[in-house]
């Protein structure tokens, strides 16, 4: 497990970012660990073997873009658009991987960098529910 990131850092990342706007439906942070949380309205619909699959896979597109690092640049973010749902991953420092699911209606590039700031916060201990 990463050393930037504990148990009660885990909880709070995870709330906080389904605080973030209220169409986010599901967020999964894997660093070897995985931990993940839905929506409350939201159905567990995910199988944790499905939620691993994605991550897996994610993983592997990271790993290769490392290798082939065209200009010196990484991907921010990576989406898979299905017709209900936006499938969102986010390569992050210190080998994390966040995986989230949003409704159709949302600005995805503000979500991420919303919470790619919120995780470097929770980093440095700067959290404050001011945040969101």
């Amino acid at each position: 497990m990463s050393e930037l990131v504990s148990k009660v850092d885990y909880a709070k990342f995870l709330d906080g970012v389904l605080e973030i706007d209220s169409r986010i439906r599901f967020v999964a942070i894997y660093d070897g660990h995985l931990k993940a949380k839905f929506q409350q309205r939201i159905p567990d619909i995910f199988k944790e073997n499905e939620i691993k699959s994605c991550l897996s896979e994610a993983l592997k597109i990271r790993n290769y873009g490392k290798k082939i690092n065209f200009y010196d640049v990484r991907p921010k973010f990576l989406m898979t658009h299905y017709d209900q749902i936006n499938q969102i991953t986010i390569p992050l420092e210190n080998d994390e991987i966040v995986l989230v699911t949003t409704e159709m209606d949302v600005e995805v590039h503000e979500i991420v960098e919303k919470i790619i700031e919120f995780r470097k916060l929770l980093s440095k201990n700067q959290f404050s529910s001011s945040f969101i």
